[in-house]
């Protein structure tokens, strides 16, 4: 696991903040991200989703969250640093008494909404994974898989625009006009990296000092372009090949982009190569 450190100027604080970023455990073992949480000690935990791996349980009197290490993490971090966590598509299927659990570690769990930690204004954006789900959810079952959720088929993540073409895929975006009115420095926790340039969200052209994704698991396959002289990922989910958004720092015009790499490898059997995981620390000083 390869810890990555970035040092950042930003409008809205008048005091150095540290923060440390989670991004895709996917109940895998958290040894040792715990114990580089306790070494760098940051002043705030953020977790930019898909905590947990996205699989229905056999039985609907089953909770979700109760079975998953990731709980554990997390409670184990609430313990001992302020944790927030948003969202991802692997989050889809989790109930209500789910989140609960989450809650009861003293976790904030950020649901398209936001709070205020002392100047900063933490706010999470839920994958339009985890918004299709619960449109479509049938009532009175806890664990259940519409037809709809369905519908993404993996071939079609190939297409760099697939999320433009599958409206009922995009995220619940409006509260964004209000959370950037709370004053302070605001930070976004979005999962989906391609959120950032997508129509109609666009999070580049939001007045958001940081967002922090993850998702695309550093392209799970990296190489070096000669023509752009940096690696670059092969693939990640809803970009397709060869894709924009997959680690590093991005900026626009509003605010900055951070992309974790993750801690974790889905894509089995393909491996991660010359990718490894990553925790990501940022340290924040004011403009």
């Amino acid at each position: 696991m390869r810890e990555t450190f970035y040092h950042l100027s930003v409008a809205g604080i008048t005091h150095k903040r540290k923060l440390a970023v989670i991004a895709d455990i996917h109940d895998q073992p958290y040894d040792e991200v715990l114990n580089s949480v306790k070494q760098q000690q940051p002043d705030l935990v953020l977790i930019p989703g898909d905590f947990i791996h996205g699989s229905i349980p056999h039985s609907d009197d089953v909770l979700k969250m109760a079975l998953s290490p990731s709980l554990q993490m997390i409670e184990a971090l609430s313990s001992i640093f302020p944790v927030y966590v948003s969202l991802g598509n692997h989050e889809w299927m989790l109930c209500p008494e789910d989140i609960e659990l989450i809650r009861q570690t003293k976790a904030c769990v950020l649901d398209n909404d936001w709070v205020h930690d002392g100047e900063l204004v933490l706010g999470g954006l839920t994958s339009g994974t985890v918004c299709r789900y619960r449109r479509n959810r049938i009532e009175g079952v806890r664990y259940s898989e519409p037809l709809p959720y369905r519908s993404v088929s993996f071939l079609r993540q190939f297409r760099s625009s697939s999320f433009e073409q599958e409206p009922d895929q995009i995220p619940e975006y409006a509260w964004l006009n209000q959370f950037v009115m709370e004053k302070g420095c605001h930070i976004l926790l979005s999962h989906h990296p391609e959120y950032w340039s997508l129509s109609p969200v666009s999070l580049q052209s939001y007045p958001i000092e940081l967002t922090l994704s993850g998702h695309a698991h550093g392209g799970q396959i990296r190489y070096y372009s000669p023509v752009a002289r940096q690696w670059k990922g092969l693939f990640a989910p809803f970009q397709g090949l060869f894709p924009k958004y997959t680690g590093g720092i991005h900026r626009s015009q509003c605010g900055t982009m951070i992309i974790s790499r993750g801690l974790s490898n889905t894509a089995r059997p393909i491996p991660r190569l010359f990718n490894p995981t990553e925790i990501v620390y940022i340290t924040l000083d004011a403009g």
